[in-house]
């Protein structure tokens, strides 16, 4: 029997499944690298109607896009990098340039004209449309929000100093009251609170929990972070799940084949959002039956080929960009 076993396992017969699982468990991908895995493809099942998660990805990838701007832009400030707010616009203009493209693709194919407020990426002041992405909206203007404060040099040593767990305590504590605040103020429910003032602390979380390196400032991250889900109602599971593992998590070990999958999901959560939608459409017309599930890996697919090639070419563009900036100098 113990032969017969061995002799299904080792026949050499192509199994894709078993193969992706056998590996052993030497690799490792970051909490951060899962989370944003995690919810980018709970927004497409959630999407596509196969399954109902309850909602709060979009906190989730706010979180971790504060995460990435206190390790990417903080950081940079910190060791007094004289390209550090060019970096910074370059990572906006990075997010920019394939979500206008695509937008004004969609909206001549689909609709035959052109919506400014989409184009422009403010599309989230006014009620939803399907030829928006709100996420995107909000993300570019709370990055703005601290990209245009930073040409000041008493501003930029401010945000530097967002590195000590104290001040982006403070700045959270401030982005909190600010989404308590301007609820009274102005009553944006029917745009769904997808507005900077209301996400903008789930960015702070993230700079908080990029400063946070002590367990006491873990503990505090968690307990705040939580604290501040309360008091803005804006209850998730998904959230909260996410502040947990950050808080007690670094890294999660995977085999090697999970690790490649997962971190070119999460990678390509952009293009994964901007295209799902497309490449399910395209399998449903390439197969002659319904499946939601080989719609979710057509999208998940298509998204990660896309982020591909779009990184080749940005790896180009920005080096050319650089050179410029090398002769101005």
């Amino acid at each position: 029997m113990k032969n017969t076993k061995n002799n299904l396992i080792d026949s050499g017969k192509p199994n894709f499944i078993w193969n992706i699982f056998r590996s052993s468990f030497n690799s490792q991908i970051t909490v951060v690298e899962f989370v944003r895995f995690s919810a980018i493809v709970l927004i497409v099942l959630g999407h596509f109607q196969i399954f109902d998660y309850g909602g709060g990805a979009s906190y989730t990838l706010f979180m971790v896009a504060g995460i990435t701007y206190a390790k990417y832009i903080i950081e940079k400030i910190n060791s007094n990098s004289k390209t550090a707010l060019i970096d910074h616009a370059l990572l906006i203009f990075k997010i920019i340039i394939p979500t206008i493209s695509y937008i004004i693709l969609l909206q001549l194919m689909i609709d035959g004209h052109l919506s400014i407020d989409s184009i422009f990426l403010f599309s989230n002041w006014n009620p939803p449309n399907n030829l928006s992405y709100w996420f995107i909206d909000v993300y570019i203007q709370i990055n703005l929000i601290f990209l245009i404060p930073s040409f000041f040099s008493y501003n930029k040593k401010i945000i530097g100093g967002l590195k000590n767990f104290n001040n982006a305590l403070i700045l959270f504590a401030v982005t909190v009251s600010l989404a308590i605040l301007t609820k009274y103020m102005s009553d944006t429910r029917h745009l769904f609170d997808r507005v900077p003032n209301q996400m903008i602390w789930f960015f702070s979380a993230g700079i908080l929990y990029a400063a946070s390196n002590s367990v006491k400032e873990k503990i505090i991250f968690i307990s705040i972070v939580v604290f501040g889900m309360f008091l803005t109602e804006k209850f998730s599971w998904l959230f909260l799940s996410s502040v947990l593992m950050l808080g007690f998590f670094s890294n999660i070990k995977l085999n090697n084949n999970l690790q490649i999958i997962i971190s070119k999901i999460s990678t390509a959560s952009l293009f994964i959002y901007l295209t799902h939608f497309q490449w399910a459409g395209l399998c449903r017309q390439i197969f002659p039956f319904d499946s939601k599930i080989m719609e979710l890996i057509f999208a998940l697919i298509g998204g990660v080929i896309l982020n591909i090639i779009y990184s080749k070419l940005w790896v180009k563009s920005k080096l050319k960009i650089n050179s410029v900036f090398d002769r101005l100098k």
